[in-house]
């Protein structure tokens, strides 16, 4: 009887598969015709962390629109990002965000992150767009001040020699140590202590990683979230990042009971309080937890990548990181800098948008669903019709080579600058198209709602390291190797520090001392 159940069950799953290859209206559009009958091939990419890999295979083999999976499509024209992703009347996210639902106490935690309506969406964010605002991080610099001379300091302490090349520091570690700390201290003035003790000694990030992995997984195939969610197999990740929500947890519960160590600091809780003040009717506490732990669990990894992705490209292009000095050098910034010093500096800014280009900080494809109507219409006037997943790479988008030129593959900043020869008319051209493929922070009203902290602190750091130190790959010859769950983490940079003949780090660690 068994047997027979179990046979019922695979030929009712096969059919449904075939079903919905026939009911989705997408077999006129190229693809493998193995992957237009089911999403497992999906499933199994994001296990392997091959996601990035087939994406851009996948693109180069059958051009601009590629069916994956039985209703998914993913696109590579950058034409429809304002279409799929723009402010106005952007495609809701589909049900496969779900999978990315946090628990409190039982219940599901409302967030920015993963509200699929619009509306809802919407309503969650009001109340704290104002805390993310340009001129509201400014008077956060504080805090990235305080983690920035941590961190030079235990550098100096523990792996520079003065008047020598230092010892091997893997840098994508220590990026990890800075971004956590940094987030924590914003978030909640306090920190994890990562810096301080060199060290993630409770496990913390192999546990945030292998959930990431499984919501890579289930992230293609949210059914089987849904029946395994209260399982033990769940369970047992939640158990690994246990470590992260404990000791997030408990910062949170310490200072909700005995109040901001330093008043005089306006961290990010206070602004929620105060959100939750002015706005009880959509603030309730679980809203007030989403909002707490949002930055946490999204502003740390992110930045990470980028500062990993930035100093492993300076140290393959030596030129390129001697230019920067010099503009820094030039520069008489006091240091840490003040945000508003660095973030117009041109040639550190195209550094910093060539490492986000070059490298994206998202491994998944971001889904959509075209909404009940007349369905989407693609440049070559095609239609995709109503209930198709859809969703644009930035894997795929930054190499593309309309947009980029030739040369995408490569790390070159001043492709950001105006060229010496280049008429003005032709620059802003050429610069709003790179602009308008640019998907590191996301596009339109969902795009990353904490990009300003978080280049914040990327231009604060970077601008401080290369103005003390001259940093080189212990082994140039490497090539960057990244793990890939949801996010791109990179493995295995190992840097030397020396200190720069003009750095005066005594000044910026004495001040340190007298603060």
């Amino acid at each position: 009887m068994l047997v027979i159940l179990f046979a019922l069950c695979i030929a009712c799953s096969i059919s449904w598969q075939f079903s919905t290859f026939y009911r989705s209206r997408l077999a006129g559009f190229p693809g493998p015709i193995s992957r237009k009958f089911t999403d497992i091939f999906q499933f199994v990419d994001a296990f392997k962390g091959q996601t990035v890999k087939y994406l851009q295979e996948c693109h180069q083999r059958y051009g601009k629109v590629v069916q994956i999976g039985p209703r998914t499509v993913s696109i590579s024209d950058p034409a429809m990002i304002p279409l799929i992703y723009g402010i106005r009347n952007p495609l809701p996210k589909s049900h496969h965000w779900s999978v990315w639902e946090n628990e409190f106490n039982g219940k599901l935690v409302p967030s920015v992150l993963y509200a699929q309506e619009t509306s809802k969406h919407g309503m969650l964010k009001r109340p704290v767009a104002g805390v993310y605002s340009m001129s509201n991080v400014i008077k956060q610099e504080p805090f990235i001040d305080t983690t920035i001379v941590q961190f030079i300091k235990k550098l100096d302490q523990d792996f520079t020699v003065r008047g020598d090349e230092g010892k091997s520091v893997p840098i994508h570690s220590w990026m990890h140590y800075f971004a956590y700390d940094a987030v924590m201290k914003l978030t909640l003035s306090s920190d994890f202590g990562f810096i301080e003790a060199g060290g993630d000694r409770e496990g913390i990030f192999s546990g945030v990683d292998a959930v990431l992995r499984y919501r890579a997984m289930v992230f293609t195939m949210p059914w089987i979230h849904s029946l395994v969610r209260r399982s033990p197999i769940v369970g047992l990740f939640k158990k690994r990042m246990a470590a992260f929500q404990r000791r997030a947890r408990g910062l949170i519960d310490k200072r909700m009971t005995q109040g901001a160590p330093d008043p005089s600091r306006y961290d990010l809780l206070s602004q929620f309080l105060e959100s939750q003040k002015a706005s009880p009717q959509v603030v309730n506490d679980l809203v007030l937890n989403g909002y707490v732990v949002l930055p946490l669990l999204a502003g740390a990894d992110t930045v990470a990548i980028v500062l990993g992705t930035l100093v492993y490209q300076l140290g393959q292009h030596v030129a390129v990181a001697t230019k920067l000095q010099e503009e820094l050098e030039a520069a008489k910034l006091s240091l840490p800098p003040a945000y508003a010093a660095v973030q117009g500096l041109p040639f550190l800014n195209a550094v910093v948008k060539e490492s986000l280009r070059i490298h994206p900080i998202m491994a998944f494809l971001s889904r959509r669903v075209v909404p009940a109507g007349s369905g989407l219409k693609l440049p070559d006037g095609r239609i995709l019709p109503p209930g198709t997943i859809v969703g644009i790479s930035p894997w795929v988008t930054h190499f593309d080579e309309e947009a980029f030129g030739s040369d995408a593959k490569e790390f070159r900043p001043s492709r950001w600058l105006q060229e010496a020869e280049e008429p003005s008319a032709e620059y802003a051209k050429r610069l709003k198209a790179m602009n308008a493929t640019d998907l590191a922070w996301g596009a339109g009203n969902r795009s990353c709602l904490g990009k300003n902290i978080a280049l914040a602190e990327i231009y604060k750091l970077v601008a401080t390291l290369y103005s003390l130190f001259d940093i080189s790959l212990v082994d140039p010859s490497a090539s960057l190797r990244f793990t890939e769950t949801l996010l791109t983490k990179q493995q295995s940079i190992n840097v030397r520090f020396s200190y720069r003949d003009s750095a005066n780090v005594d000044a910026l660690l004495d001040a340190d001392k007298t603060s």
